[in-house]
């Protein structure tokens, strides 16, 4: 396929921080990777050039979104993926924590979005919950 050519580079980012943040607890959940996949088809990215993707991800290569929806939808994909074995790691947390800083997040953003994302909010309805106390205009 021809989805080197086509990816964005920022969308190849962001999935190989996905990638980085599901293998950080050093387990490859089945539901993160469905939820990878779900993702990437999103985005227009086949399951075969995922798998090859992920031989080499680069963790914490960030290129963001400009737009504050856009850049927060980001952030909600990788809580999600947080969430998506059902256990929350320490190692994901710290890999988190990591991430807010090249966000420009407080990490006192990461437990309330946990929260939006458990309640079935999407990143939409999130955003606008959490705009108030967490983003600067």
């Amino acid at each position: 396929m021809f989805d080197d050519l086509f990816l964005s580079s920022q969308n190849k980012k962001h999935l190989s921080n996905l990638l980085s943040l599901a293998k950080v607890d050093g387990f490859f959940h089945l539901h993160e990777y469905e939820l990878l996949l779900a993702i990437a088809r999103k985005l227009g990215v086949s399951s075969g050039y995922l798998q090859k993707l992920q031989k080499s991800a680069d963790p914490i290569s960030l290129s963001l979104p400009k737009k504050p929806l856009e850049k927060f939808h980001y952030w909600y994909d990788l809580l999600t993926m947080v969430l998506a074995d059902g256990v929350i790691h320490e190692k994901e947390i710290a890999f988190v924590e990591k991430l807010s800083q090249i966000f420009e997040y407080s990490p006192q953003i990461i437990e309330p979005t946990l929260q939006l994302i458990q309640e079935g909010k999407t990143f939409e309805e999130a955003f606008h919950i959490l705009k108030e106390s967490y983003f600067a205009n």
